[in-house]
């Protein structure tokens, strides 16, 4: 058996770079589950507060609007990670 050393050394940088890949994913696939519970979160509170606006008939437009654009912003960052996972498949 012939020991050939430049070919185990290209396969074992093949594979650091897909580990490294897979590690990135799992990062990635972590703060999208974080974020949707997050989201999760904020959207129960909105409707909370929707609510005793309803029942108290008052109106806590800011404490609403507030918590729409941390929503929004969420999804945005969830859009822009579901992104990167899907070129780091390529």
């Amino acid at each position: 058996m012939v020991f050939n050393r430049s070919k185990m050394q290209k396969q074992a940088g093949e594979l650091l770079k897909k580990s490294e890949g897979i590690l990135e994913a799992g990062k990635i696939k972590l703060r999208l589950s974080s974020l949707d519970n997050e989201i999760y979160k904020l959207k129960a509170e909105l409707g909370a507060l929707v609510f005793v606006d309803y029942v108290k008939e008052t109106d806590e437009r800011e404490k609403r609007e507030e918590l729409c654009r941390k929503i929004l912003e969420m999804e945005n960052e969830k859009e822009d990670l579901e992104s990167q996972l899907e070129q780091n498949k390529k």
